[in-house]
């Protein structure tokens, strides 16, 4: 009974001096990655598009199309069944070299239109060509845009985003996308 008391206030005192410790500050910081697509410099600079003969080039404002906020969006189409066309561009996660595992996220805002079409959403490890992160939307039968998110713990400093428009075979469609507001974060 006596040990049992002696281990019980050694237990008690340890549990009372690490309350009254200080706790260490909190250390947390943001980085944030936006891109709506407009200028200067043009979209077409900063993302490489699929192979222009096979998918036409992408569009960045203008010819109708309503972007979701500013003057910008990108809309990317695989006019034939069984293709998929996409645009692309490498982000380089600035504050992972300082703080490996920060926990990175993608926001983006898009419509698709086409009958049993999708669009990936791509986070993708360029030294391996797999993904890191992936979500898809598919069409609800509205040319509204809707939010996409993908989430990751990062491992590396740089990431290709990319954004993949498929036509399946048999579909019987077009496929078109609107893309617009991409925002990459990641919190340390």
């Amino acid at each position: 009974m006596r040990s049992m008391r002696s281990a019980l206030r050694l237990f008690a005192a340890a549990v009372l001096t690490t309350a009254l410790l200080p706790a260490a500050p909190a250390s947390a910081g943001i980085w944030q990655l936006t891109d709506g697509f407009e200028s200067p410099p043009p979209a077409r600079l900063r993302w490489a598009s699929t192979d222009p003969e096979i998918c036409g080039t992408p569009s960045w404002s203008g010819w109708g199309l309503t972007p979701r906020s500013g003057s910008g969006l990108a809309h990317i189409y695989a006019l034939d069944q069984g293709e998929w066309c996409s645009i692309r561009r490498t982000i380089q996660l600035t504050p992972v070299s300082a703080h490996p595992g920060a926990r990175c996220g993608l926001g983006v805002w898009a419509n698709v239109t086409g009958r049993n079409v999708f669009l990936n959403v791509e986070v993708i490890d360029p030294d391996t060509w797999t993904y890191i992160a992936f979500a898809q939307l598919t069409p609800d039968g509205t040319r509204n845009y809707r939010q996409v998110t993908a989430g990751w713990t990062a491992r590396r400093t740089d990431v290709v985003v990319r954004f993949a428009i498929v036509n399946p075979a048999g579909s019987g469609s077009t496929a078109a996308s609107d893309i617009d507001d991409l925002v990459v974060q990641c919190s340390y």
